[in-house]
């Protein structure tokens, strides 16, 4: 019998969420420098989210060994929280607009 390491890798959806949360802000920060050069002034504001998770560990400065993966990505955030360019927002799957372009529809 042959007792190899797993091959696939599970991600919690927290994490998974967390690095769309991340990409989310890195093209918005993208967008807001290609603007300042441009002259024109914009404020980053924020970014919903319908897991708390990911709110919690964006606020929470306390390290646990489960995200030391992804250690530089909360880092990314949080910096952003504390300097006041990101507000992370909680808002119910079930009023996520953008559910309707990723979900399938009811026959009704």
């Amino acid at each position: 019998m042959d007792f190899n390491k797993q091959k696939a890798i599970s991600k919690s959806s927290t994490e998974a969420k967390y690095c769309s949360v991340v990409a989310a802000l890195a093209d918005i920060k993208w967008i807001i420098n290609l603007l300042h050069e441009l002259h024109l002034t914009l404020k980053l504001s924020c970014i919903y989210s319908d897991n708390m998770g990911v709110i919690l560990l964006a606020v929470n400065p306390i390290m646990h060994s489960k995200t030391k993966h992804f250690e530089l990505d909360l880092y990314f955030v949080r910096k952003s929280i504390q300097n006041k360019q990101l507000t992370l927002l909680y808002i119910s799957a079930t009023d996520q607009i953008v559910d309707t372009l990723t979900k399938p529809l009811c026959k009704s």
